[in-house]
């Protein structure tokens, strides 16, 4: 009897000692923060110089985009012209996530300083002020990185009780198929280093999918684009919220994108088709090319095309 009860005893012990430790891993899974979450690595002159690449970077793409413009403007008002738009050659541009995330930590810390205009080539925030509040309640140290051909999104929680300080992550895995569609797949979720279900975020996502789907029709009211081929900051919104929506119902979307048309602002944006896109250890490179003339006839069409929430395909 006195040996059963030591048996009984230690087999007691050792599932206390085996849960103990479960839950210590649980826990330091889920605060820890993963490899790829270093939002302060970087000294203070190293980010200026990322910025300054950054607005490097933006000045490259304003000057395709106005390219792209001149060549359509003259298109339109000189139809003999011997340079239209889709003679202008393809381009790819690179940015390391450390570019991109200087960029719109500019927004980020200029808003928070009260400032308007940041920078000479980056001082309009796209970022809506009721976007800017959502994610100021929820989240902190938003960082961006580029890693195994995943875009990878991470912030902090912000008044999540016991989950406060957590690192929660949203891994996309962005493609181009052979059809030419964009796919913005929704690879992984985490809580810290622990890989998440996605079912547990079904209720969350609902939420963010209908509220996406109640703005659509006002954006798409306001979207045009004119005869130029340019396209006002409306029809950019419906492009993103389209990608969006597209994501979460597992469904390729339109491959035309928007570059800014001019430095100060958003107002204006330059339709282009997405060809390529790659995503390497740190680095996301995407190829575009000038839409043709049958394209660019179809871009506000495609974007005011009533949404069918029930159009959900086989993902690729």
């Amino acid at each position: 009897m006195k040996r059963l009860r030591r048996i009984l005893l230690i087999a007691a012990l050792a599932l206390l000692v085996s849960g103990m430790t479960s839950s210590f891993m649980l826990y330091h899974m889920v605060h820890g923060a993963p490899d790829w979450y270093l939002p302060h690595r970087f000294t203070e002159d190293e980010m200026r110089e990322f910025s300054r690449e950054a607005d490097q970077k933006v000045a490259e793409t304003l000057s395709y985009a106005s390219d792209i413009t001149a060549a359509q403007r003259r298109r339109y008002y000189h139809p003999a012209s011997t340079e239209p738009a889709d003679q202008i050659a393809s381009r790819t541009f690179t940015i390391s996530e450390q570019q991109v995330n200087s960029f719109f930590g500019k927004w980020f810390d200029a808003d928070a300083a009260g400032a308007t205009q940041p920078s000479t080539t980056t001082s309009h925030n796209p970022i809506s002020p009721r976007l800017r509040e959502t994610i100021d309640n929820n989240l902190s140290d938003i960082t961006l990185a580029f890693d195994d051909n995943r875009v990878i999104l991470a912030g902090k929680l912000k008044n999540f009780g016991m989950l406060t300080d957590t690192v929660v992550t949203l891994a996309l895995r962005p493609s181009i198929d052979d059809n030419g569609q964009l796919w913005l797949k929704i690879d992984q979720v985490y809580g810290g280093r622990l890989p998440l279900p996605l079912s547990l975020f079904v209720k969350p996502e609902q939420k963010i999918r209908d509220a996406l789907i109640d703005n659509l029709p006002d954006l798409q009211d306001r979207a045009k684009v004119f005869h130029d081929g340019t396209a006002n900051r409306y029809a950019v919104e419906t492009s993103l919220t389209e990608l969006l929506l597209s994501c979460f119902d597992e469904r390729p979307a339109d491959p035309t994108i928007f570059l800014p048309a001019e430095a100060q602002s958003m107002s204006l944006a330059v339709p282009v088709r997405l060809t390529q896109i790659q995503v390497g250890e740190g680095t996301l490179s995407m190829s575009v090319r000038p839409l043709d003339p049958t394209e660019l006839a179809h871009v506000l069409p495609n974007l005011v095309k009533d949404y069918d929430p029930d159009a959900k395909t086989t993902a690729q």
